[in-house]
């Protein structure tokens, strides 16, 4: 089943982000910024159910890897393994862009998946290394900081330097966690039963952090000013300001699982496309029934792709405008 976002009105489908009003002068004119989110789903050369993307790659079930080629162009890549594949991080570590040792060396890819599987690619996904971690634990997620690969699964979390030779931390309770963020100086993951746990030193140390739901947590995400937002079963949705882990609920909530979060866009079960924000306030811009699941979301602040199951793979671009009109009064 397709969503049908190529239609020939994307616009129907496009969803209210924010609103600011700003004042014009003595004319009496105000202005509402309007920003929008445009679907379009684009033709995807698998089939597979797709768990997760970042930057150019997706990775999903069966070993399958996907590599955009060309804008809304994606194709297979050789991989070497059948298993399933539930994470994928692109980046380097070590000195970064400004620093005098720097030296840019093309992007680096680490995908994790079940029972252990760890892939590392130094040329874009050109050729793999398999690499052999301390776990033979399904992984579920991964992310880089300047300073280490980390990755958590059930019931582990493992950080790397250098995306070859891992090793594993203690994680409280043995929580089976389902993703993975960098967050300023911290790294948090998140897990099953409303799981929060944070780390001061890229993932060597976690600590628990107070929860306020026991709700699956399912995807994490920071967004432009430092604050961190969750994701889970029942549409739940957390937020915490920067720098703080005072974690509350976001209201309203839905009804149906979020998947995956990349800023303010969630998606989830039902095909569910949400825009959460802070202000107490979301927005859908989809949810067809019987569509297939989005899984995952990805993208910088003007595009994001999104994919799920049954190979789907939807990316979105960013449109704005003024909306400007007189005003009344003294």
């Amino acid at each position: 089943m397709t969503f049908g976002f190529r239609s020939a009105s994307p616009l129907l489908l496009a969803c209210l982000v924010s609103l600011a009003a700003c004042d014009l002068g003595t004319v009496g004119s105000e202005c509402s910024s309007i920003i929008r989110w445009i679907p379009v789903e684009v033709e995807s050369p698998t089939d597979a159910d797709l768990y997760a993307a970042d930057g150019r790659f997706v990775v999903g079930e069966g070993g399958t890897i996907l590599r955009e080629s060309a804008h809304r162009t994606w194709t297979s890549i050789s991989s070497p393994t059948g298993a399933d594949l539930y994470g994928v991080s692109t980046g380097n570590t070590g000195p970064q862009p400004g620093d005098d040792d720097y030296v840019y060396q093309g992007p680096k890819v680490v995908v994790v998946g079940a029972a252990g599987t760890v892939l590392y690619s130094e040329d874009a996904g050109d050729t793999w290394d398999v690499v052999s971690p301390p776990t033979s634990a399904d992984l579920r997620a991964v992310t880089h900081s300047p300073e280490a690969w980390i990755a958590v699964g059930d019931g582990v979390a493992l950080s790397s330097a250098d995306g070859l030779d891992w090793s594993a931390a203690e994680v409280p309770a043995g929580a089976r966690l389902t993703d993975v963020e960098v967050s300023g100086d911290q790294v948090w993951a998140v897990g099953e039963a409303g799981v929060l746990l944070v780390s001061d030193d890229h993932g060597a140390r976690w600590r628990a952090v107070p929860s306020p739901t026991t709700a699956d947590l399912f995807a994490i995400t920071t967004v432009d000013d430092g604050s961190t937002i969750v994701v889970g079963a029942g549409g739940v949705a957390l937020s915490a300001e920067a720098n703080s882990e005072d974690v509350s609920r976001l209201e309203p909530e839905g009804t149906r699982d979020l998947l995956g979060v990349e800023g303010s866009l969630a998606v989830g079960t039902d095909g569910t496309i949400r825009v959460l924000e802070r202000g107490d306030e979301t927005a859908i811009i989809a949810v067809m029934a019987g569509a297939p699941a989005l899984r995952a979301v990805s993208g910088d602040p003007t595009e994001r792709v999104a994919v799920g199951d049954g190979g789907t793979i939807i990316e979105f671009d960013l449109q704005g405008y003024a909306n400007c009109g007189p005003t009344f009064g003294p």
